[in-house]
């Protein structure tokens, strides 16, 4: 198939999808540059994380390996685009980084942060930095801007290349848990509601401080990731986290966890309609307790996908298209989180051709 076919076939399933009238499911697999990062066959020039957050010249390469790779072994149905994207990605916990919670990297493996505020005291001395010059926030500007003035002269196997800052959000209530520590600020919210309701609003204005300022450079989002918010109930999130969400008025909300307990909540108190969830989700109950509006996005088992076999991949796709969640036609069929690195391509395919057996809708006679 062609690039220009490509283009064409998935504008048109989107088209009819995005009008109430889709003719299949369409089909993603949540996909990063750490397939190829953490794949020794596939990663021969030693690349590593430390090396994409340093060194523009290195993420150029790492994410363009990735988006072939992707081209050639990865049949989805995400948006075509005639130019190869480079995407300067931010990993999770960055937000903390910026913040000042120390990096720590072990091998080539994504980095992670240890906590700050082991004393709440602490919290009354923190700044947020300038998400534009500051901190990781001001490097992956730097390295934006250069590769940016670099794709107006480089192509990358006769096609042009186009850079993105990613748009992607952690949730006020992750950003606590990576600040003070999760079983600590757990304990804070029953022990010392104040600080939580401090610390809370402290990263909700953090966070509002860099979505407004990188939207200036095309990186606008309004979907929010928030897993560690599956550590509560209903009657917490309302109390300690619905006010943050009505700040920052996500429209989408990214769940791995074990989440489905405070869907209805979200639903009906920030007016939350789309879900991209884990793969412990039922999504044919949560569509009968959300409703024919809800935007289901979900949940294939990376496990699944990566470990087989293929006729397991097979039974997976159509237990969850057959669950009740494709009525209304609002309904993405996605991995339940990142793909794991090894995962074969034939897995792959297998999910993808069954998705397109089992996730069609009738047409009307």
């Amino acid at each position: 198939m062609t690039v220009t076919t490509e283009l064409q076939t998935r504008h048109g399933l989107w088209e009819s999808f995005h009008e109430g009238r889709p003719v299949r499911v369409p089909v993603l697999f949540r996909c990063d540059p750490r397939m190829i990062l953490l794949d020794p066959a596939l990663n021969t020039q030693g690349w590593t994380y430390r090396g994409c957050l340093e060194d523009p010249e290195v993420l150029w390469d790492v994410e363009l390996a990735f988006q072939k790779w992707m081209s050639v072994n990865v049949h989805h149905d995400a948006p075509a685009e005639p130019e190869w994207p480079v995407t300067v990605r931010l990993f999770p916990g960055a937000e903390a980084a910026w913040l000042g919670c120390p990096l720590l990297f072990s091998g080539s493996d994504a980095p992670s942060t240890t906590p700050i505020l082991s004393d709440r005291k602490d919290l009354y001395l923190l700044r947020i930095p300038d998400p534009l010059e500051d901190g990781i926030m001001g490097s992956a500007v730097k390295s934006f801007e250069t590769l940016r003035l670099k794709s107006r002269t480089v192509r990358f196997e006769g096609r042009p290349v186009r850079v993105a800052l990613s748009p992607d959000l952690t949730g006020p209530f992750t950003l606590a848990c990576a600040l003070r520590g999760t079983g600590e600020f757990c304990r804070d919210l029953v022990e010392d509601p104040r600080f939580a309701h401090d610390l809370l609003w402290f990263a909700t204005r953090a966070i509002q401080s860099r979505r407004h300022a990188w939207a200036s450079l095309g990186a606008a989002t309004s979907t929010i990731a928030d897993d560690a918010l599956e550590l509560l109930s209903p009657s917490m999130v309302r109390e300690f986290v619905l006010p943050h969400y009505r700040e920052l008025a996500p429209s989408r909300m990214h769940l791995c966890g074990k989440a489905s307990h405070l869907l209805r909540l979200l639903s009906e108190e920030v007016d939350l309609h789309e879900f991209e969830l884990g793969p412990s989700a039922d999504l044919g109950a949560v569509r009968r307790e959300l409703g024919p509006e809800a935007l289901l996005i979900g949940n294939l088992d990376p496990a699944l996908l990566k470990h087989g076999p293929p006729g397991a991949i097979h039974h997976g796709v159509r237990a969850l298209c057959s669950s009740g969640v494709m009525e209304s036609g609002r309904f993405i069929l996605q991995t339940g989180g990142e793909c794991i690195p090894g995962t074969p391509r034939e897995h792959f395919e297998v999910a993808y051709a069954s998705a397109q057996e089992h996730g069609r809708y009738r047409t009307p006679d």
